[in-house]
C-alpha cells in the first residue's frame, strides 16, 4: 500500500461575496445537529506554507479560487497564485466549477491558458469535474441529483 499524505488548507483571504448556494448547501454540515463532524478550529492555511511545502501530486481546487485568489480586484491575474496548484511531475490537476463558478469572459481564455502551460511545463496533467448539469427537474434546484442517477 502507498502511504498518502493529504492535506486540506484554507484560505485567509475572505470572499468578496458567499457563493449564492452556499446556505442551502453547507447548511446541514454546520447546523451541529445532523451528526456530520465539524472541522478543527486549527485550520491550515496555504499562504502560510513555504514555497517549498506547496508542492503536491494530486491538487483538488475549485472554480472559485480564480475568482476570489487568482484575480485581484483589478481584474490582474497573479502567475504566483496559479504556481500553487500547479502539480508536480507526473501529478494531475483535479479542476472542479460548474454554473456559479465560472470567471469573468474577459479573465477565462487568459487564465486557462497560463493554467494550462504552467501545468504543461511540469510534466502533470489537468482533469476537469462539472457540476454544471446537476440540478433537480421537478423543482429546477441546482446542485442537486437524483440518489440513482447515471452518470
Amino acid at each position: 500500500l502507498c502511504k498518502l499524505n493529504f492535506r486540506a488548507l484554507a484560505s485567509r483571504r475572505p470572499a468578496r461575496a458567499a457563493p449564492r448556494h452556499e446556505q442551502d448547501t453547507y447548511a446541514p454540515y454546520r447546523d451541529n445537529a445532523s451528526g456530520f463532524p465539524q472541522a478543527d478550529e486549527r485550520l491550515l492555511y496555504w499562504q502560510d506554507l513555504p514555497k517549498e511545502a506547496r508542492c503536491a501530486d494530486f491538487v483538488g481546487v475549485i472554480a472559485q479560487f480564480f475568482n476570489f485568489e487568482v484575480v485581484d480586484d483589478q481584474g490582474q491575474i497573479s502567475d504566483e497564485l496559479l504556481d500553487f496548484i500547479v502539480p508536480n511531475a507526473n501529478g494531475i490537476l483535479a479542476f472542479q466549477s460548474g454554473f456559479n463558478t465560472r470567471v469573468s469572459s474577459k479573465l477565462e481564455e487568459t487564465l486557462w491558458q497560463r493554467l494550462s502551460v504552467k501545468v504543461e511545463k511540469a510534466g502533470a496533467k489537468m482533469v476537469f469535474i462539472s457540476n454544471s448539469f446537476s440540478f433537480d427537474k421537478s423543482s429546477g434546484k441546482s446542485g442537486t441529483a437524483p440518489p440513482d442517477a447515471i452518470f
